[in-house]
């Protein structure tokens, strides 16, 4: 009876995001889905949403993952030495939960405060002139 276990209905999605800015309404700089199931009995929508920390990890010492947040922030990258911080916050929730603040899980310190990661972010001119600006993250 595994299919009974594992079917879709008792699984649910979760959104995870990676957000300039500590609200729910900040701009998006990266979405992710994940999934979560339950057992033969089910998965309520808020048990569901109690796994989203869990559920919604990403490794801020990524390269790649530092190299797609500069690219959203493509247009305000200053050319190297200069480079250009960007606040970072974790949070998501489940699908089945409404839209609302209080819905959604951040990544906070022990006191309650949403933490936020700083990406450093430069263009460097290649040595051919005419090739564009390469956009590279760097320590901060």
């Amino acid at each position: 009876f595994g299919f009974l276990k594992n079917g879709p209905w008792n699984c649910r999605n979760l959104a995870c995001f990676l957000k300039e800015g500590q609200t729910i309404h900040s701009k998006t700089l990266k979405h992710w889905d994940e999934k979560t199931c339950g057992s033969f009995s089910g998965l309520s929508c808020s048990a569901a949403n109690d796994r989203v920390a869990s559920k919604c990890q990403s490794d801020f010492n990524n390269n790649g993952l530092q190299l797609h947040i500069c690219k959203q922030k493509d247009a305000s990258i200053p050319t190297y030495p200069n480079k250009l911080t960007v606040w970072v916050t974790k949070m998501g929730k489940a699908h089945c939960m409404s839209n609302n603040a209080n819905n959604f899980w951040m990544d906070k310190d022990h006191n309650g405060v949403p933490k936020r990661r700083a990406i450093c972010c430069t263009k460097i001119q290649p040595i051919l002139p005419w090739l564009p600006l390469q956009i590279y993250n760097l320590p901060c």
